[in-house]
């Protein structure tokens, strides 16, 4: 059950007393009155000791969320340099291929042919049959 951290007492409207405690069997506020009568036997601590908790985990949230994102700026930047690095290589195999094969001698379907091999070889590693 999703529930909003920080817990805010209330008043409490059988006893009218602050909601100063936390019952982890309910999972609810509870006054001091309701803590002795209904839920006398449950895993009860003060609001604040609940709170402090749920910072807590809050924070590790972020902590781990900061993570996250630094890792993805990573392998954001990693991906970056492969992506100049793959260009830089592209570029050089097309103009090789445009020097030994003049564009004037092939058919457009032959000099497509030739880019999409390279393409393929050059990216992805591997070429797969048309």
């Amino acid at each position: 059950m999703e529930r909003p951290p920080f817990v805010h007492p209330g008043i409490c409207e059988v006893h009218q007393m602050p909601k100063d405690f936390w019952c982890y069997d309910d999972e609810t506020a509870v006054c001091g009155g309701c803590r002795i009568s209904s839920h006398l036997n449950h895993d009860v601590v003060r609001i604040t000791e609940k709170n402090e908790e749920e910072l807590r985990e809050f924070y590790t949230a972020v902590d781990e969320t900061v993570d996250l994102v630094d890792e993805m700026k990573k392998a954001t930047k990693a991906i970056q340099d492969k992506t100049k690095t793959v260009q830089t290589e592209y570029d050089l195999l097309i103009s090789q291929v445009n020097h030994s094969f003049p564009i004037q001698k092939m058919s457009s379907f032959n000099y497509q042919h030739v880019l999409t091999i390279f393409r393929c070889v050059i990216i992805l590693g591997i070429c797969t049959p048309f």
